[in-house]
Parts: C-alpha cells; sequence; structure tokens
C-alpha cells in the first residue's frame, strides 16, 4: 500500500509542476525517468507556487479538524 501511494505522490508531480509530457504507465521507475527529463524543460512557477499553496491549505485543515 505503501508503493501505491508513492507512486500516487510522484504522478502528481505532472499537474503541480506542469508537465506535459507524462508516461502512461504506472511504474515508479517510468514516473521518476519522466519526472527526471522533465525537470530540465521549462516548467511554470505559478503552477508549482498554485499547487504548493493548496496542498499547505490542505494538510493545515487537516491538521485544524485533527484538533478539534
Amino acid at each position: 500500500m505503501g508503493g501505491a501511494a508513492i507512486v500516487i505522490g510522484l504522478q502528481q508531480l505532472k499537474g503541480l509542476l506542469g508537465i506535459t509530457n507524462f508516461t502512461t504507465n504506472t511504474d515508479i521507475v517510468s514516473v521518476l525517468r519522466t519526472v527526471w527529463r522533465s525537470c530540465h524543460q521549462q516548467w511554470s512557477p505559478h503552477t508549482f507556487i498554485l499547487g504548493c499553496s493548496f496542498l499547505s491549505f490542505i494538510l493545515i485543515a487537516r491538521f485544524i479538524v485533527s484538533k478539534i
């Protein structure tokens, strides 16, 4: 189950970094290879900032709800 969570998390980098040519395979090697190759391409910092801000919001909301 942990391996599936890692692959799903890595696949979310597609939207976070704005990667256009992403693999359709779901194994960790293909996903990591695609992310590594795409790091050298131009990516939008606005997409990264927006994705990180939503991720922060979700984590903060989860923390607040767990304290209630």
